[in-house]
């Protein structure tokens, strides 16, 4: 951007999974300014996908919407700090603090929802079988695998899911994903992917702790698109389609 006297554009501290939709959010932000943007107020911008006039950047976008997608991203900029591996230039670094939620990587999540929107989370109500606890006991069998793998480090573009449970208000569970970010013993760390819809004071993106031993499976993710893991919610989709017959 330096050659059009303009600032780059960085975000800081996000996880691989949202990877794209981050490269979006600065590529689209940055062609704004490259359009002629201005700041209506000091250190906010109200990013509106639609009006962008180059129709190369804008029409490919728009055409990957969810239905759900407000179309605008209101962020906040600050002056960023240079890191190793950032344009020698002027920095501006996106940050989420116009979203709701209880940390940074909550407010990226609300963010990047509404403004390119999001499958609607919902809730499956099943009594396990046999089948499916047994899917998911050989699924925690292959955790310390996963726990060496990720503590030697993985690839760019590589990243772990686990689903666990969290306590409802009616003392069941609901199931979610959660993306890994630390793994120490038994404690992982991670980021929800999901939604909550019956666990109070919990929101979709925010940083959660959950138990390596109550993991009902995994999720692994490579750089090429390859994923392994997840036979549980293959036989949920068959016990769904076969209550519908």
């Amino acid at each position: 951007m330096s050659k059009f006297g303009l600032p780059d554009v960085v975000v800081s501290d996000f996880s691989w999974s949202t990877n794209r939709p981050m490269g979006h959010l600065v590529n689209t932000f940055a062609q704004a300014m490259a359009e002629g943007a201005t700041l209506a107020r000091p250190g906010q911008y109200d990013l509106n996908l639609r009006a962008l006039r180059h129709a190369a950047a804008r029409d490919p976008l728009l055409a990957n919407l969810k239905p759900n997608a407000a179309a605008v991203a209101k962020l906040s900029l600050v002056n960023g700090k240079w890191e190793s591996g950032d344009p020698k230039n002027r920095l501006y670094e996106i940050r989420f603090d116009r979203y709701p939620g209880p940390d940074r990587y909550a407010q990226q999540s609300a963010l990047l929802t509404s403004a390119f929107g999001a499958d609607e989370d919902s809730v499956t109500r099943l009594k396990h079988n046999d089948e499916l606890l047994a899917a998911s006991k050989a699924a925690n069998a292959q955790l310390p695998k996963l726990r060496d793998a990720f503590a030697k480090g993985l690839q760019p573009g590589e990243y772990i899911l686990v689903k666990a449970p969290f306590a409802t208000r009616d003392g069941g569970n609901e199931w979610m994903w959660v993306e890994v970010a630390k793994w120490s013993g038994d404690t992982i760390e991670g980021l929800l992917k999901n939604e909550p819809v019956d666990v109070p004071g919990l929101r979709g993106g925010q940083m959660v702790k959950v138990s390596q031993a109550k993991v009902f499976d995994y999720v692994r993710h490579h750089p090429d698109g390859r994923e392994e893991g997840n036979e549980t919610t293959k036989i949920i989709m068959r016990m769904q389609g076969g209550a519908k017959k």
